[in-house]
């Protein structure tokens, strides 16, 4: 909120272009453009969901491990990181922190 109140001070009391006031409130240039334009008082940025690309035919299985995980007494259960390690071995090529992202959910 008070990003928007300064940027809009710099523009219209002081007079400073888009990119100077972006340079000196360390904020993108559209950003700025966008806090001109439009006379909201805050922005929400909503992220989309991201997709599964590297995760695919996997999720299935990975799903199938957290489900057989649960029926597990406590100390046998896999941790996200050897998940991550079966899943390579049936070829999964995406990084561990998909995985944990996966599955967390």
């Amino acid at each position: 909120m008070e990003t928007i109140v300064n940027i809009r001070r710099n523009y219209y009391v002081q007079g400073k272009g888009f990119r100077r006031i972006a340079r000196e409130r360390k904020v993108s240039h559209n950003t700025v453009r966008k806090v001109i334009r439009e006379n909201r008082k805050h922005f929400i940025y909503q992220r989309a969901i991201k997709p599964l690309r590297k995760m695919g035919d996997y999720v299935e299985q990975l799903d199938k491990l957290q489900s057989d995980n649960v029926e597990v007494p406590r100390k046998q259960r896999l941790t996200p990181k050897q998940m991550h390690e079966v899943l390579c071995e049936s070829g999964f090529e995406g990084s561990y922190w998909t995985v944990c992202r996966h599955a967390r959910k």
